[in-house]
């Protein structure tokens, strides 16, 4: 029964194959146009989501004003993480730092310019769930001299190479041991990076341990948003601590607030930040286009499918002359509906392979 139907929905199809082909092609066009929209707007809401610790992660802000009006810093500087930990035991579990910064990259003679080359603390993987293809993410920052490569500047440098225990310099000064090759990452994140080095390198540095250094992100475990709130709340406790004779010779101050990882891409208003950031309201406007492009896809099929039905109440009228019962009229003109759906979906899907790789 079901292969009879299919039999004449395809002989009519391919009798009146223009207004198919038309059809399908409409609805195909509709489906390409919002899947694609609809896999940008994944891809966005899907910022730092593949962090195992996401829900506990933190990034340390600064607090200032001007002009009376408060204003977020994105940058720390060095003391701010170990200092949390050290003072909110139990609550603040642990800490990491990550700097960016760029260079020029030496390797025999290949020499670029390198705009994201970082450093981070060593249990940098530990705190987010980055992981390696080779080396050993518990050690491979363990020493000052180590450098993690992404896949991508693995292949630029080294080639076919191994590029496991080979050496780099940065700005003909700082000498690098290749410790360790990214994986690339399941998902996006705010973090950019192709180089991560050790940020212990600096840690002889005067700036280093210099509270009004500008340098860093600071990052902190945080088990629950309770326990995040009470720590902001404390944070003028935090600053007087270590800022009193600052905040005194001044008369300004400045403050922390603790920022949620998931929070971090499309807060934008954050000032001197090397963060990646995204728009949510244009990700809310493609969504809402996504979806009228779809209702208008929808409508046009079915404006043509019912201009077209005219056309065949010649058929039904011999159908039912000879005793076809309605219910299998309304089964044959949903197979046929069916089948010009499963065709467009299928040259979509088809379209969006090929199309994506461009997108």
């Amino acid at each position: 029964m079901f292969k009879n139907y299919l039999n004449t929905a395809l002989r009519n199809l391919w009798r009146n194959r223009l207004f198919s082909i038309i059809n399908v092609f409409g609805l195909a066009l509709g489906l390409t146009v919002t899947i694609i929209i609809l896999l940008y707007v994944q891809n966005e809401m899907s910022y730092d989501k593949f962090h195992e610790n996401s829900d506990r992660i933190y990034r340390v802000l600064r607090v200032s004003q001007i002009d009376n009006s408060g204003y977020d810093i994105g940058v720390t500087s060095g003391p701010y993480g170990p200092a949390l930990v050290n003072d909110f035991p139990g609550t603040a579990k642990d800490f990491t730092r990550v700097m960016p910064g760029n260079g020029l990259v030496t390797v025999g003679e290949r020499a670029f310019i390198e705009d994201k080359f970082y450093f981070a603390d060593a249990n940098f993987f530990d705190v987010f769930s980055y992981t390696l293809a080779v080396g050993d993410p518990a050690t491979a920052l363990a020493n000052p001299n180590n450098v993690i490569l992404t896949k991508e500047m693995a292949r630029k440098y080294f080639g076919d190479s191994d590029p496991m225990g080979q050496l780099l310099r940065v700005d003909n000064r700082y000498e690098f041991t290749v410790s360790g090759i990214m994986n690339d990452p399941p998902g996006r994140s705010h973090i950019d990076f192709d180089f991560l080095a050790a940020l212990s390198i600096f840690q002889s540095s005067s700036w280093f341990s210099n509270w009004w250094n500008n340098s860093m992100l600071t990052y902190v475990l945080i088990d629950t948003p309770a326990e995040a709130a009470q720590v902001a709340s404390q944070s003028d406790i935090f600053m007087d601590k270590y800022f009193a004779e600052d905040f005194a010779r001044t008369g300004n101050r400045v403050g922390i607030t603790l920022q949620p990882l998931n929070e971090i891409y499309f807060h934008k208003d954050v000032r001197y930040d090397f963060a990646l950031h995204g728009d949510k309201n244009s990700v809310y406007i493609f969504f809402a286009i996504a979806i009228f492009i779809m209702l208008i896809a929808c409508m046009n099929y079915m404006n043509l499918t019912t201009a077209r039905a005219s056309r065949r109440a010649r058929e039904i009228g011999v159908r039912k002359v000879l005793g076809a019962f309605r219910s299998r009229l309304v089964f044959q003109f949903l197979a046929e509906s069916f089948l010009m759906t499963f065709m467009a979906i299928v040259a979509a899907m088809a379209a969006v392979e090929l199309i994506l790789p461009l997108f």
